[in-house]
């Protein structure tokens, strides 16, 4: 399965040729000639952790020359087999232009005609002063000549924090960027235009309550949302292939993607002072960020199934079994009155806002006392497929690379409800969702143990926890590439519900 830029191919690299034990004896060591300079263009995006000209910090280069008889030289001009040589951020870099340089001079050998670059950088940390590999954790290689980034994994937020009012896996994750080049010798050729590209699958998620009724009282409270069982460990290999009559080198990079472990993988947002969903609000963001941008994930392209909330029990409790987007929210019914009758009671499933005049009955989570609980959240899902486009007339399917996917879900709307029962989780899996200190100020409600005259549970996982579904809709846009001529970026990004 390969996972494609959409529409721009991400060029990667590497191919050992005829000429693999050459090396390169002639170097100019002409103390007038100019050393070999970078200069970076990126292809803009949103946020998880937003990459720009103006942001982008140090990156890694690894160089190959080409003999002039076509072949590809085994040995590296900059860096090695193991990764790159650091290009350091200079101090004069303008929202569109910058010229990275190495800490040591390394000149254009006099018996190379054509250089082939790589640059490599998952970080956007202006003060990182890192001489090794910008990849925090995974490692960079060429491997049978195949340059490889190994062992690559979105982060997380660190739940183990006590008091913090707000938890984004976002904030953390950054922005895996990848470059090739090739380049001809000019009397210009000391500075390497680089054009980096996005590597990374960008996922946001928001909700609403479409087209409500007059009479309907519905509102949701959300205190955190998730992609889950999303592959979490991922190896991108290029597949650079130099065409010696033509001169030129070609690349179709590809993404394995795999789970570090045999537990569900969770990546989302988790807040203690919940997001309303209600009568007034068009959309939320529930991927809540303090800042002005729109906040999202930084996930591997990868594709995938859907969870299977028809499966048999035995399926179900396998977590990694097929995505979904989990939420733990509440529903309540909100009405007006200063009194209430019937035969719940102000005791039982119900508040009364006496100051404001207002009734509110817990829906869900359902306890066994139908008692009303502010502090009660419980877990609803709906399960996601891999989205399919069309690029170069193939069809491709999954999350691709450089691709941004809003998932827009209808809760509680005129025609959906609040969501299907998810696995039953235990206290191991509510470590990777809610940070440690949860039960000081929330509840967990669970899927009720009621049966039928038969003895079969009413509700099981995979039923609505209220009337129906969720019902959701998937946009797609492709990140703004750079391209040469146009500055401030094209913005010609295709947007597809589906």
């Amino acid at each position: 399965m390969k996972f494609r830029f959409i529409p721009v191919m991400m060029l990667a690299a590497g191919l050992a040729t005829s000429c693999a034990n050459e090396e390169v004896v002639e170097v100019n060591t002409d103390p007038t000639g100019s050393a070999i300079s970078f200069s970076p263009k990126v292809g803009r995006a949103t946020k998880a952790t937003e990459t720009t000209i103006s942001n982008l910090g140090n990156f890694a280069v690894v160089a190959r020359g080409v003999h002039p008889h076509g072949d590809v030289y085994s040995n590296f001009l900059i860096g090695s087999e193991t990764g790159g040589e650091v290009a350091k951020r200079p101090t004069n870099v303008s929202s569109t232009t910058g010229v990275w340089t190495l800490d040591h001079n390394v000149l254009w050998p006099s018996s190379i005609d054509n250089m082939l670059f790589w640059a490599y950088t998952a970080s956007n940390n202006l003060s990182d002063e890192n001489k090794g590999n910008l990849l925090g954790g995974a490692t960079f290689s060429f491997t049978d000549n195949t340059p490889k980034i190994s062992g690559f994994q979105p982060k997380k937020a660190d739940l183990t924090k006590e008091g913090e009012s707000y938890y984004f896996d976002g904030a953390n994750q950054e922005d895996l960027m990848f470059a090739f080049t090739s380049q001809k010798r000019t009397e210009s050729a000391s500075n390497v235009s680089l054009n980096f590209q996005h590597a990374l699958t960008q996922i946001l998620i928001d909700a609403k309550s479409a087209e409500k009724t007059d009479g309907d009282h519905r509102i949701v409270k959300i205190k955190g949302a998730w992609i889950v069982n999303a592959k979490d460990k991922g190896d991108l290999a290029g597949d650079f292939k130099w065409d010696n009559s033509k001169k030129e080198a070609t690349s179709d990079p590809d993404w394995t993607a795999s789970f570090s472990s045999n537990d569900i993988t969770a990546y989302g947002s988790f807040y203690k002072n919940e997001q309303l969903l209600d009568d007034a609000t068009k959309t939320i963001d529930l991927l809540k960020s303090s800042s002005n941008q729109e906040p999202s994930l930084m996930l591997i392209p990868q594709d995938f199934e859907a969870w299977n909330a028809d499966a048999s029990e035995e399926d179900i409790v396998k977590n990694t079994n097929g995505v979904y987007i989990m939420l733990l929210c509440r529903v309540e019914l909100r009405h007006e009155g200063s009194n209430h009758t019937g035969d719940d009671g102000a005791n039982d499933d119900v508040f009364i806002d006496e100051p404001n005049k207002m009734h509110y009955h817990q829906q869900f989570p359902v306890n066994k006392e139908n008692k009303y609980d502010a502090t009660e959240y419980g877990f609803v899902c709906v399960p996601i497929t891999a989205p399919e486009t069309t690029v170069d007339g193939d069809k491709v399917k999954g999350w691709q690379m450089g691709t941004k996917y809003k998932y827009t879900l209808d809760i509680c709307g005129a025609a959906s409800g609040a969501g299907i029962y998810p696995p039953d989780f235990d206290e191991n899996i509510y470590k990777k969702l809610l940070p440690s200190d949860y039960k000081d100020y929330l509840t967990i409600g669970t899927r009720p143990t009621a049966t039928d005259a038969d003895g079969n549970p009413i509700k099981k996982v995979g039923y609505p926890v209220l009337d129906s579904e969720i019902k959701f809709t998937v946009s797609v846009k492709d990140w703004v590439e750079w391209k040469p001529g146009n500055e401030n970026g094209n913005e010609n990004g295709n947007e597809n519900a589906r």
